[in-house]
């Protein structure tokens, strides 16, 4: 099933939704399914001309996302369901065709995330 959502309330444009089960966390997921560790496989499309997917799962807050990663809201989603994104220093905490991208939120940076190209 697929499920458009929109943007993260951080600013990044829009989220689509499909399931799946092979790929871990936090890694792309266009041509193979997610491991059973994640939720679904989401479609990412954070700016213009730049999308990607990643395995990914649903949370409440911060804590429920393993390791190090950040729950955001993703507005559009008449459910406001929050997904998991890995936080990042640079682009080297991220995975191959990843790119370290800074959350905003209320005209500042909150964080810095994951975010597939």
């Amino acid at each position: 099933m697929v499920r458009a959502l929109l943007a993260l309330c951080l600013s990044l444009p829009f989220v689509l939704a499909c399931q799946g089960s092979g790929v871990p966390l936090y890694e792309s997921c266009s041509a193979d399914p997610c491991d059973d560790a994640a939720d679904e496989c989401f479609t990412v499309a954070w700016e213009v001309g730049r999308d990607g997917t990643m395995c990914s799962l649903y949370c409440s807050e911060h804590s429920d996302c393993p390791g190090n990663s950040s729950c955001y809201e993703l507005v559009g989603d008449p459910r406001m369901e929050r997904v998991c994104f890995q936080r990042c220093d640079s682009e080297l905490d991220c995975p191959a065709d990843f790119q370290c991208v800074n959350a905003e939120m209320g005209g500042g940076v909150v964080d810095a995330i994951c975010l597939p190209n």
